[in-house]
């Protein structure tokens, strides 16, 4: 006998989970992260906030200024995603 799927049960998991991380919703979190994928739309939005990355950071996304706001070290990590704490920082969500 085949096991059948509450679709509507497992989206309010999803939805759930989502926003213990910080986002506003399974939705939300699927478009940015599709978005952020691409390293150039991350370094983009680490600039917007600290600036561009240090010479001797090459390969670097994220200059040093911007690091420190996204990932600090003596600070609560709230929200608990570094990239909804970009997407606060840049002004996004």
């Amino acid at each position: 006998m085949a096991r059948t799927r509450d679709y509507s049960q497992e989206f309010a998991r999803r939805q759930e989970r989502a926003k213990a991380q910080g986002w506003g919703g399974y939705r939300q979190q699927r478009y940015w992260r599709a978005y952020l994928a691409d390293d150039n739309h991350v370094r983009a939005l680490a600039e917007e906030i600290g600036g561009p990355v240090e010479p001797e950071r090459q390969g670097s996304l994220m200059s040093l200024h911007a690091n420190r706001i996204i990932n600090p070290r003596n600070a609560s990590r709230i929200p608990g995603d570094w990239q909804v704490r970009l997407l606060v920082a840049a002004g996004r969500i």
